[in-house]
């Protein structure tokens, strides 16, 4: 009983965790919009006293990304583009990053070629999400996000395809 119990306890007790880098933090945070919006893990990236309101830009901008998919059929998911102008900056326990997230597009399944070709992947242009974060006694969480625009930044939204000047890939990557 003891060996069952002890895993939960020590899982419990990590929970609640920063990340141990504010880079790592705002990964962490892009890699939730693959997430529902009610998602368990969020709230220990952010600061606790800012949950709420970055917590809400977030659902707010899941419901952007799911209207666009639902008025094009085309899907969208958010990949790290590493950039040269990405950048992050320490001042003891607060830090800037300016980190760049692209979007790689899969068409509905009626638009495929054919079953032998497959999925075509279109990759939207990287743009640059900013994140203030703050270090705790468990690691980085974030204080503040500033996410371009879905709709007029990633997506044209109705309007199919939905990135600007997509680049067709033959095979995922």
């Amino acid at each position: 009983m003891r060996l069952l119990v002890l895993p939960l306890v020590i899982g419990t007790v990590t929970a609640d965790h920063g990340e141990p880098s504010p880079t790592a933090a705002l990964f962490a945070f892009v890699l939730t919009f693959e997430e529902p919006q009610q998602a368990i893990g969020v709230d220990r990236l952010i600061v606790a006293q800012r949950r709420a309101e970055v917590g809400q830009q977030r659902r707010d901008y899941l419901q952007a990304m799911e209207a666009d998919r639902k008025a094009t059929g085309w899907s969208g998911r958010l990949e790290h583009a590493g950039q040269p102008t990405d950048t992050t900056s320490l001042e003891g326990d607060r830090a800037t990053v300016v980190d760049s997230y692209g979007v790689r597009w899969t068409p509905p399944p009626q638009l495929y070629a054919t079953p032998a070709v497959g999925a075509l992947w279109y990759h939207g242009q990287p743009l640059a999400w900013r994140a203030e974060a703050r270090r705790d006694r468990t690691g980085w969480r974030l204080w503040s996000v500033t996410i371009p625009p879905w709709c007029g930044g990633y997506s044209s939204c109705g309007a199919a395809p939905p990135s600007p000047a997509p680049s067709p890939e033959a095979t995922p990557s």
